[in-house]
């Protein structure tokens, strides 16, 4: 579950750092959805939001391009690996399970570690997505 506290996300048990630069997007948010617990409500808003899917099938419709949900979380764990992020922090970013192998389960991440590699994720996005030959208009 995901939930608003200013810099972090809430992903109940566990807090997890967002990039500094989705602050204010996650900050506008919160703000136009009058407050809510959840950044990401669902039809409900005092639930979670589940799989989004009447706005992806809008925008597989406007763009042509099929995608699921899950691909964006493919995509956030690739981008973690080619900025060098360690594949034990890339499994905490995702909430998996990291006790599967021996060695991870004695590693105890500071949220400063973790903070800096949700950064390195988000700076390499937020680098693509404002390159001007690099964003497609999407009008629904």
């Amino acid at each position: 579950m995901v939930a608003y506290l200013g810099f972090a996300i809430l992903l109940l048990p566990w807090v997890m750092p967002s990039p500094l630069c989705l602050y204010t997007h996650i900050k506008s948010l919160h703000d136009l959805t009058g407050g809510h617990r959840w950044v990401f409500a669902g039809e409900n808003p005092d639930k979670a939001m589940t799989v989004p899917k009447k706005q992806i099938i809008a925008i597989i419709k406007s763009t042509g391009i099929e995608f699921s949900s899950h691909d964006l979380r493919r995509t956030f764990a690739t981008i973690g690996e080619a900025v060098g992020v360690p594949l034990s922090m890339i499994k905490r970013m995702m909430n998996h399970v990291t006790t599967s192998d021996m060695t991870t389960s004695y590693i105890s991440t500071e949220e400063d570690t973790l903070r800096d590699a949700i950064n390195k994720v988000g700076n390499f996005i937020n680098a693509k997505v404002t390159q001007k030959d690099n964003v497609i208009q999407i009008h629904g």
